[in-house]
């Protein structure tokens, strides 16, 4: 028996100790994360040899049942069949397993302890610092609690800090709201004012416009200067009150402002501003045209004080005039006709006629009423005005006239006539002051039709046409269309009122005609006034009157407090016949009227008279004998009309001065009224 043969069944079991051993120690040990990689390991390391003995004997079993078919040389086979060649692999397990259990005991177990002791002092290092956190964490906590009651008290005093914030900015926002509420109500406020204001701030410049400013300015110029802006200077204005205003003062004016010629109040106001600097609130009051409403108030107060005097001087004129009237005429009448004398005479009365004319032409030019337009012609008007005219201008104007005598007659009130003349040829000198000149006056006919009408609201036909023109300054197209704008003048302060044109504007309009003007700077102006013709005209007007003066025989009480006027009328109505008795004083007539009511057919009594005015003596003696006949006389009266007079039960009205052929017709009217009553 082979030593081989009885080593090979010894090896198995050794092989299968050994691996029982390290299989064992392997589950006990397949805890650790180490051994794992161990055992893959020997896992490997026994697949390996297992795969080498599993060769060998392939080989060996292989090669000896090769050989017994006799591929392979015989040697080799002999070689191979040997026992010692059964045993290698056996020895080469066991081998294995004694290098397995080696490493295991002298390499991974060792190395596994070492593991251990790591582990294990990595254990107590980590106990120890949780031992020492667990302090510290105790500490923490004791602090964290502290801290956390510290936080639970702020947290409240933050949680009452939040609420008295939210209070205040509740407060605040209501505020502001109603901060931006009463701003939007005063800029709404300012921008709504039709006066132009704007803000300007220490520095002078814009800081707030309202919308009448900016259409006043043309544009939004806030940051401007204020004075560039304002009054389109490059400097502070010479009047600025700012450094007033900034003490706090409040400053009115009125002001002419360079920029577009207005008048303005301006009223300024000091602005408290947060830094404590002050802002100046100006506001332009527009009084253009109150300025020129108080101008005309002013001019209208003049005109009414030179109404209120031209009437007072008419009264007293009249009544000196009467009397020479009254005198002139019976003179007239006593003298001859061939008498040297009748010829003075004669000019006596046309003077005191004219006189009476140019009396009535101030009374109507006070009262500025309209007059009863009469048929006439306006030559001898026009003629009278010139001679008045070449008294008051110097003799460095020529005046030269071309007055057509056949012109015929026009519907017209000759005060106004002469209104005319007088207002445009003054108007003509003004122009002429200066340097003298030339003043045209011309009167001719001319024909419209349709086509050449000056304006619309003329009617084609034929007009007499009066021309005055002069060889003064003259104007330029934009002064012409302003001409008869009321109160409108060229003319420096005091030399002029700027109501002529507009008047005579007025009074041309008024007469149903028309007044052009031509002018150019430097050639003088042309100023051209058409009246409608009567077509159906007879001229009316004769200087001598050839009527028979009618008298009577009754009896007639005269009343005025002028004793020559008393004396004129008695004198001129005894003349004619009538019974006259005569008193100056009104009291005194009522009572002679009284203690004798029918002794009278007839009264003419003044209207302006001391203790009892003429209106009111007729109203007693009415009520004494409704029927008298009463004749109301006066030189001017302004509370008084002939259409009132008419309405208390006064029969007539006469005009002073009394021309004796008026009164004769309207004393014998009103008794053949009586009589036939």
């Amino acid at each position: 028996m082979n030593i081989f043969t009885f080593l090979t069944p010894i090896t198995y079991w050794i092989l299968i100790v050994l691996w029982l051993y390290i299989f064992t120690f392997y589950i006990k040990k397949l805890r650790t994360k180490f051994l794992k990689g161990q055992l893959i390991s020997v896992l490997i390391i026994i697949l390996a040899i297992d795969a080498f003995r599993t060769l060998f004997e392939s080989l060996y079993f292989g090669a000896w049942y090769t050989a017994l078919a006799g591929f392979i040389p015989k040697y080799i086979h002999t070689f191979l069949i040997r026992p010692e060649m059964v045993f290698i692999p056996k020895i080469i397990n066991v081998i294995a397993a004694v290098i397995v259990i080696i490493l295991l005991i002298y390499k991974w177990l060792p190395k596994e302890e070492s593991e251990k002791t790591k582990l294990n002092d990595l254990i107590k290092k980590r106990t120890e610092e949780l031992s020492r956190s667990n302090v510290n964490y105790q500490a923490e906590i004791k602090e964290h609690k502290h801290t956390a009651k510290n936080l639970m008290t702020r947290t409240t005093e933050l949680s009452d800090a939040v609420s008295l914030l939210e209070q205040e900015i509740s407060d605040r926002k209501k505020v502001e709201e109603a901060l931006q509420g009463s701003e939007g109500k005063y800029r709404s406020m300012l921008e709504s004012m039709k006066e132009a204001i704007y803000i300007c701030s220490p520095d002078y410049r814009v800081e707030y416009m309202n919308s009448a400013m900016i259409k006043r300015i043309g544009h939004n110029a806030s940051g401007a200067q204020c004075h560039k802006v304002m009054h389109g200077l490059d400097e502070k204005c010479s009047w600025c009150v700012f450094e007033k205003v900034k003490k706090a003062e409040f400053i009115d004016y009125e002001l002419v402002s360079p920029k577009d010629d207005r008048t303005y109040y301006i009223s300024n106001s000091p602005i408290s501003n947060t830094d404590g600097s002050i802002s100046k609130l100006t506001v332009f009051r527009d009084v253009t045209e109150f300025k020129k409403l108080e101008t005309n108030l002013q001019q209208s107060q003049k005109m009414e004080s030179i109404g209120v005097l031209a009437g007072g001087i008419a009264h007293d004129f009249n009544n000196i005039l009467f009397p020479i009237i009254g005198h002139s005429e019976m003179l007239m009448e006593d003298v001859p006709e061939d008498s040297p004398l009748q010829e003075s005479l004669n000019e006596i009365n046309v003077g005191a006629l004219r006189a009476k004319d140019l009396v009535q032409q101030i009374l109507t030019f006070s009262r500025q009423d309209n007059s009863e337009l009469n048929l006439m012609k306006i030559q001898p008007i026009i003629k009278e005005a010139l001679k008045l005219i070449r008294a008051t201008i110097p003799t460095t104007i020529e005046i030269i006239q071309d007055i057509h005598p056949s012109c015929r007659p026009i519907k017209a009130d000759p005060s106004k006539i002469h209104q005319i003349v007088m207002n445009l040829a003054t108007n003509s000198f003004h122009a002429m002051e200066e340097f003298g000149g030339e003043l045209n006056i011309s009167v001719k006919e001319i024909v419209f039709n349709k086509y050449n009408l000056i304006n619309p609201e003329m009617i084609p036909g034929e007009y007499v046409c009066l021309s005055i023109s002069d060889t003064g300054v003259g104007m330029d197209k934009k002064l012409t269309e302003k001409i008869f704008d009321p109160f409108f003048t060229t003319k420096e302060k005091g030399k002029g009122t700027g109501m002529g044109l507009s008047v005579v504007h007025g009074v041309v309009k008024g007469m149903n005609g028309s007044i052009q003007v031509h002018s150019s700077p430097d050639t003088g102006s042309e100023f051209k006034v058409y009246l409608p013709i009567e077509k159906s005209s007879v001229d009316k007007q004769s200087t001598q009157t050839n009527e028979t003066v009618q008298g009577g025989t009754e009896r007639i009480l005269v009343v005025d407090d002028e004793i020559v006027v008393v004396k004129m009328t008695q004198q001129i109505l005894e003349r004619m016949g009538y019974q006259v008795s005569s008193r100056s004083s009104s009291i005194e007539a009522l009572e002679a009227f009284t203690a004798n009511p029918t002794k009278y057919d007839l009264v003419i009594t003044d209207l302006e008279m001391p203790n009892m005015a003429g209106d009111k003596l007729s109203a007693e003696l009415i009520k004494i004998r409704p029927d008298i006949p009463i004749i109301l006389c006066t030189g001017f009266s302004r509370r008084l009309t002939e259409e009132k007079a008419l309405s208390i039960g006064i029969k007539g009205f006469l005009q002073k001065p009394i021309i004796k052929l008026q009164m004769a017709k309207m004393i014998r009217k009103m008794l053949d009224k009586a009589k036939n009553s």
